[in-house]
């Protein structure tokens, strides 16, 4: 992947007029609270105090108390002013406006607080002609910042238009468009998953992944976002900022203890009061400790989410079910995108790019768009379409199994019936006649986790004999009684051959008798040319 950082060096088919900046140098103006009242286009760069400075440049190295105004001098030597040239500025932080041999050609719309926020935005410009001489050009770049927020100027490159301009549409992409991607799918689940906890309240883990979502989007805002509303400055942005990386490490944590099933009340008030703590602390320190408390608490939260996740993914691959490794791999994928970001934040590594967002919850969708993106031959388009239709289908079991109402008042019978239907319809529509045999589950109450698990066992033998037993009839048995619930699937297919070791012949199967595996009972498949019968014996269900 072509990274902002490595632009300048990228190999690149030289135009007839190699341009390229001669000479780059800095000087502090004046503080941002002692600008003077004169239009942006009359303002100018004291005379002395030039120094001589290297791209990306962050100032607080060199002035590292200072709040305000510095101006950044390009020069470059050109024989002809006919030639085409633009210049890309890798970042701007905070905000600012850029001149052209004394003209104004582009700027921020708050130059002084609240500031603009366009630290995370490329800058291209194409250079006009006529502004344009032969011999030395200059440009001036006006930055507004603060040292503790690592204002400066990122690398700047001067070239052909056209190389410039991809090279900015595709910065732009990776770090504003996907990141607008990303935070619209995650504000997307927490509002779903708050809803469905709306309608169930027994079930806790819809209500932190709801909240850990949304307190992710805040934090991920602060990528996209052009100004630091609702906030009279940029100080109360950070702030804010920090605090909703708080909550959303907090929240992961307390999710990832219900979703293993867990409560640890002493430690979970530990870590809330902990948040409270830190939240107040930062509300009380003075501007120019902001950083050190900022960064504190940066460092520490990303621990505390490291050792979260870790002792996760040692769990689910102890003693996990399924559904707890493959949340595992997803963790040990964020866990290095929040190593790379934490380090890309200390400036440890260079770079203005940051992974987590692309990879956090509803943003792994973005993720897999890149891949696919980049080496779509390696999936081929049959499984392509077998995971559009698996994710489909347990969607729809989420929503039917949601679509009631609180644990208790809704029968196995009431659960199942969306399912009966459209599986019924399905199979109808290809020649095959359902029958369906149910006894005694009017009185069977489950919790949404366990019918979800008995619907997709039906529907996933359904879906097998819909695709590969050509038959004519089905007839589906649910009986519930004081043995437990008894489910059998028989049709009248070509059937097939059991296998003599013991393994099932599809991902299907395995499937299958995981989730019987799971809810503690016992599957059996016979089948001979012409018949199939599918049995699964549950154990009673405590109320």
């Amino acid at each position: 992947m072509l990274t902002p950082s490595s632009w300048a060096a990228a190999p690149a088919t030289q135009p007839a007029e190699a341009l390229s900046f001669v000479n780059v140098q800095a000087v502090r103006a004046y503080p941002l609270d002692a600008q003077p009242a004169i239009p942006i286009e009359q303002d100018h760069p004291p005379a002395a105090g030039w120094v001589d400075v290297k791209l990306p440049d962050v100032w607080s190295t060199r002035w590292p108390e200072f709040d305000g105004v510095v101006w950044y001098r390009l020069s470059w030597q050109q024989a002809r002013v006919d030639t085409p040239a633009a210049v890309l500025l890798d970042y701007l932080n905070l905000s600012g406006a850029i001149y052209l041999n004394g003209t104004l050609l582009d700027r921020d719309a708050h130059l002084s607080e609240p500031l603009s926020r366009a630290w995370n935005m490329p800058r291209y410009l194409l250079l006009p002609s006529a502004l344009l001489h032969e011999g030395t050009n200059t440009m001036l770049v006006r930055v507004s910042g603060f040292a503790i927020y690592q204002s400066g100027l990122g690398s700047a490159t001067i070239g052909p238009p056209a190389l410039l301009q991809a090279r900015s549409n595709y910065a732009r992409w990776i770090r504003i468009d996907l990141q607008l991607f990303s935070l619209a799918v995650t504000a997307t689940l927490g509002c779903f998953f708050l809803s469905m906890w709306l309608m169930r309240r027994r079930e806790t883990v819809y209500s932190w992944f709801s909240l850990m979502s949304l307190t992710w989007w805040i934090f991920g805002c602060n990528l996209t976002a052009t100004s630091p509303w609702p906030f009279a400055g940029t100080d109360g942005w950070e702030i804010a900022n920090v605090i909703a990386f708080s909550v959303y490490c907090t929240s992961y944590t307390v999710f990832t203890l219900r979703f293993c099933a867990r409560r640890w009340p002493r430690f979970e008030r530990i870590l809330w009061l902990i948040v409270i703590l830190s939240s107040a602390v930062q509300l009380c320190v003075p501007h120019q400790r902001i950083h050190d408390v900022r960064t504190v608490l940066y460092i520490g939260q990303a621990i505390h989410f490291f050792a979260t996740s870790l002792v996760f993914i040692f769990f689910a691959w102890r003693q996990g079910r399924t559904e707890h490794r493959i949340l595992a791999c997803c963790t040990a994928v964020f866990v290095v995108a929040g190593v790379h970001d934490l380090l890309t934040f200390l400036t440890i590594i260079g770079g203005f790019v940051f992974y987590t967002a692309l990879t956090s919850q509803g943003g792994t969708l973005v993720s897999s768009i890149v891949a696919l993106e980049r080496a779509p031959q390696d999936v081929p388009p049959q499984r392509f379409l077998s995971i559009l239709k698996e994710l489909r289908d347990d969607l729809r079991l989420i929503i039917d199994s949601t679509a009631s109402q609180h644990y208790g008042e809704t029968t196995l019978a009431e659960q199942i019936a969306p399912l009966r239907h459209r599986l019924t319809r399905l199979l109808e529509t290809q020649g095959i006649e359902c029958r369906w045999h149910p006894s005694g589950i009017e009185a069977c109450m489950l919790p949404s986790a366990k019918s979800t698990e008995i619907m997709r066992i039906v529907q996933e033998a359904l879906t097998n004999v819909f695709k590969h037993s050509r038959a004519s009839q089905v007839e589906i048995g649910m009986r519930y009684d004081e043995q437990g619930l008894r489910v059998t699937v028989h049709d009248n297919g070509v059937g097939f051959i059991p296998r003599g070791d013991g393994e099932d012949h599809g991902t299907g199967m395995r499937s299958m008798r995981a989730r019987v595996g799971r809810l503690g009972g016992i599957f059996d498949i016979q089948s001979s040319p012409g018949a199939t019968l599918l049995m699964v014996q549950l154990p009673p269900f405590s109320e």
